[in-house]
């Protein structure tokens, strides 16, 4: 009997917390317009923040073709100055005005 008596009181107070749990849940005390607004709120700051990134990733990838660039340049010209400078060693070598003796063959 003090058993049954038991799992009827706990069986009930299980019953009174769901119960109040549902009501609880179905009962929404926050105004619509407030959430609303809020919530458009927030996904216009989530729209700012993204378009920000965006942004800052298409300056990045600016940079980084400028910079590519830039080294690309440098490279052919340093080709063209390694070129020129092998050219003018070249052409040292066999430059009979440079030759100061006065030997004539």
């Amino acid at each position: 009997m003090k058993t049954s008596l038991l799992s009827f009181v706990f069986a009930l107070s299980l019953f009174a917390a769901s119960n109040s749990f549902a009501a609880a849940s179905t009962a929404n005390h926050h105004d619509d317009r407030r959430t609303e607004i809020a919530r458009r709120k927030e996904a216009e700051a989530r729209r700012r923040y993204e378009l920000a990134q965006r942004k800052q990733e298409q300056e990045r990838q600016r940079k980084l073709v400028m910079e590519r660039t830039r080294r690309e340049q440098e490279r052919r010209l340093a080709a063209e100055r390694a070129r020129r400078e092998d050219a003018r060693r070249y052409n040292d070598r066999y430059d009979k005005r440079r030759d100061y003796s006065y030997n004539r063959h």
